[in-house]
């Protein structure tokens, strides 16, 4: 709690360790993604539904619907 930083770093260890798992990688991309909107670092969210969309996994969709809300409205929450 708090320990954003912390909290990222243990979820991109998740791609390098089950490099398979994509459903795994996809799930924990989208937290990350999710931790960068909360602290409002719009390119890091940008960067990381990218490769969620590269995945090409269910999560796929949703990280499109994501990236394209940031970009259109410029990450303001209405």
């Amino acid at each position: 709690m708090g320990s954003f930083d912390e909290a990222v770093g243990e979820y991109l260890k998740i791609p390098t360790q089950s490099p398979q798992q994509l459903s795994w990688i996809a799930k924990a991309y989208l937290r990350v993604a999710k931790i960068f909107e909360d602290r409002k670092d719009l390119a890091g969210a940008r960067v990381t539904y990218q490769k969620i969309i590269q995945l090409n996994t269910e999560e796929s969709k949703f990280a499109q619907e994501r990236l394209d809300w940031i970009n259109s409205n410029g990450g303001i929450k209405k």
